[in-house]
């Protein structure tokens, strides 16, 4: 084997070597190496399978790992992985049937990400005329209201809103709102009946109750465990002071005779203790 040959074998090992090395000096380096190993799980699958769900997963991989400074480490990824996701998307949308208008809703995200409004509008836009997606429909919304297209930012939300589930139904209200830059619902929803906005703030105060009852609980959990670790470092403490104890009694049995050999049961005998103990 030649030195050029054996060198292309190793360095792809050598490499991961290196990246793994700099994850273990460097937390946020460790962050970004796994959100990477996520996009290069998620793409094997994608050409493994080449479904809409794969498909997305890629996209999302991708999204995510933008959102979490992840390319920050390898930013030459993002002009690899950002085209080859969205091919992705495109190839999976021809035969998706009724999911096209959520590929094209990811196509869009993607293109935002990459800094291109108009075009993700776009496809925005073109998904909304595919069908229903919270997606979409909070690109737009969004893109809309930072140009200050208040009418267009009401259109959208007013059309796509009562056809989403109450989940992304109140997800979307929440973005419409805000991006509206109005100091009241009503002028931020006006689209909105009575009745919506009334079953709108009845689901904010419910997810407001129920965030609450899970801090809660989590705050309950670790009273839980905090008490449970001093009980078990009392239990311990205890446990060592009476192998302590039994040391001292068994210095005391040794006899002049072969008392070194002795010494070294008891001390022997003190270390199995203590090991029990923990």
């Amino acid at each position: 084997m030649s030195k050029l040959t054996w060198l292309a074998l190793i360095a792809p090992g050598l490499a991961l070597v290196a990246c793994l090395s700099s994850a273990a000096r460097d937390p946020a380096a460790g962050a970004a190496a796994a959100q990477l190993a996520q996009i290069d799980r998620a793409r094997v699958a994608w050409q493994t399978t080449a479904g809409p769900r794969q498909a997305v997963d890629y996209a999302r991989a991708v999204h995510e790992a933008l959102a979490a400074g992840a390319y920050r480490v390898d930013p030459h990824r993002w002009g690899v992985d950002l085209p080859d996701s969205i091919r992705a998307l495109d190839q999976a949308a021809a035969r998706a049937g009724s999911d096209e208008a959520h590929l094209v809703a990811w196509r869009g995200l993607l293109l935002a990400d990459n800094a291109q409004p108009d075009d993700a509008a776009r496809e925005f836009a073109r998904s909304l005329a595919l069908g229903p997606t919270a997606l979409a429909a909070a690109g737009l919304a969004t893109h809309h209201g930072r140009r200050g297209e208040l009418a267009q930012l009401h259109a959208v939300c007013g059309e796509a809103a009562p056809r989403l589930v109450d989940g992304e139904r109140f997800d979307l209200m929440v973005r419409c709102a805000e991006a509206s830059n109005a100091l009241s619902e009503e002028a931020g929803l006006p689209w909105a009946s009575p009745d919506d906005l009334a079953w709108f703030r009845a689901e904010r105060e419910r997810r407001a109750q129920l965030a609450a009852a899970q801090a809660q609980a989590e705050r309950a959990r670790e009273r839980e465990d905090l008490a449970a670790r001093r009980d078990q470092m009392m239990v311990g403490q205890m446990c060592r002071d009476a192998c302590a104890e039994e040391l001292d009694r068994c210095y005391a049995r040794c006899g002049n005779v072969a008392r070194d050999a002795c010494a070294n049961g008891c001390q022997h005998r003190e270390r199995v203790c203590r090991e029990d103990c923990d």
